[in-house]
């Protein structure tokens, strides 16, 4: 095929701030991983398919499938930046700090303001 370019599982991007390796990262519309760590200003790369264990705000429980809402740090209940770009991918109950989240590119909505 002439016209493939990637297997599109990583994207690049500029960090606006230190990023450890296994953070999220808003990217567009997209929920990433990162990679490495990436120091700010830098250019990094993310893994935008997959299940990765990300925070979980506690106080709130989710099911396998259930849309995830990012407020740039960890997923919330509501009041996230970037809303549907993971589902769960496992549940987790009210005292959970982390999920098994499964990325979804191309379905998240930002709802004000990026990382």
């Amino acid at each position: 095929m002439k016209n493939f370019h990637a297997n599109g599982n990583t994207i690049g991007f500029t960090a606006g701030g230190n990023i450890n390796a296994g953070a999220g990262v808003v990217i567009g519309a997209l929920l990433g991983v990162a990679v490495n760590d990436v120091a700010s200003g830098t250019a990094g790369v993310a893994a935008v398919s997959g299940v990765f264990e990300l925070p979980k705000a506690s106080g709130f429980s989710v099911s396998p499938g259930e849309p995830l809402s990012w407020d740039g740090s960890k997923f919330v209940a509501n009041g996230g930046i970037l809303n549907g770009a993971a589902v769960a991918y496992a549940a987790a109950n009210t005292a959970a700090t982390t999920v098994l989240a499964m990325l979804c590119p191309g379905a998240g909505a930002l709802s004000g303001g990026s990382e």
